[in-house]
């Protein structure tokens, strides 16, 4: 009972988050040009922009499978493509990617909720890396351009302790010798359960190949994305050297990852606001690549909702 008001209070904290933070941005908003751009939206380049977002999911499903099999789970594409759309539904309405996240170990758990969670957690864990990896690219060059020197250290220490942490994580003698520590935790065999659980963890290290895998289909993930705000400057007709959208949209993933707020409404449009202001983009333009891209996705997620009533687990 009391892990539920917990959770209920959090999430409306995060929903207040939310409102505040669009609340700052849109009162300094002249909405006059960003209806002039809606009505002359390109129908071609929005439909692109819809097909690139159901790639991208056809990706996410396809690092999944890699990593699944690790386990031998050999589930199929479709029937984790359709997991994914249900997921990305039902993250709309939590913070980050955690209802993402949990509807996938949900839906999949007759394979072994530890086989499951292990794969999700390391699909995350290389996910960060590429996108931490492709953050510090996108500052070295913000730094080359005399941009912000600060971002280019900031971003490095960032990757360096994400490295480590990586492959401390996939160490398995330095984190055995945690072993007899953790096994003292007796609270309802929580020790041994952490020790089971981090064992189906290290078989990763041992399938580099899956790894390296799914860890080049993060970086084809990431460009997608990009490319996707890419073709939302082409659906508006908006004029920019697209080098920058290599450059911070990487970054504005990541601090969209700061679970502070629903799906990261009012964190991700601040940040567009703030980093393609200073290449002198507007901020009404800015939030409405913003805003756009939160419309694109949101509308492909509804697939996911039309499928959750009919989708069972278990179905290939």
């Amino acid at each position: 009972m009391v892990g539920k008001i917990r959770s209920i209070s959090l999430n409306i904290l995060r929903f207040l988050i939310a409102f505040l933070l669009m609340y700052i941005i849109l009162r300094r908003i002249n909405f006059a040009p960003i209806i002039r751009h809606i009505r002359t939206i390109n129908y071609f380049w929005l439909a692109v922009s819809f097909l690139l977002t159901l790639l991208l999911i056809y990706f996410n499903a396809l690092r999944w499978k890699i990593l699944l099999k690790t386990h031998s789970v050999n589930a199929g594409i479709w029937k984790l493509y359709r997991v994914y759309l249900i997921g990305f539904f039902f993250n709309n309405f939590l913070p980050s990617s955690i209802g993402l996240d949990t509807v996938r170990t949900v839906y999949m758990k007759e394979h072994g909720i530890k086989e499951v969670a292990s794969s999700v957690l390391v699909e995350r864990f290389i996910g960060v890396t590429a996108l931490f990896l492709y953050s510090f690219i996108g500052a070295v060059i913000i730094g080359y351009m005399k941009m912000g020197m600060k971002l280019v250290l900031y971003a490095s220490v960032l990757l360096v302790i994400m490295i480590i942490v990586f492959l401390m994580s996939f160490n398995k003698k330095f984190l055995m010798k945690f072993k007899p520590l953790v096994l003292k935790i007796k609270y309802k065999n929580i020790g041994k359960e952490l020790i089971s659980f981090y064992n189906l963890f290290f078989e990763f290290a041992n399938n580099k190949k899956k790894m390296f895998w799914a860890f080049l289909i993060s970086l084809l993930m990431q460009t997608t994305i990009i490319t996707i705000n890419i073709v939302i400057a082409k659906m508006y007709a908006i004029q920019m050297n697209y080098i920058f959208f290599f450059v911070y949209i990487p970054i504005i993933s990541v601090l969209s990852m700061i679970p502070i707020s629903i799906n990261a409404l009012g964190v991700r449009e601040g940040a567009y606001v703030y980093f393609f202001g200073r290449i002198g983009i507007s901020k009404e333009i800015s939030l409405l690549f913003s805003l756009t891209y939160l419309v694109i996705t949101a509308l492909t997620s509804l697939i996911g909702g039309i499928m959750f009533p009919f989708e069972k687990s278990g179905r290939k």
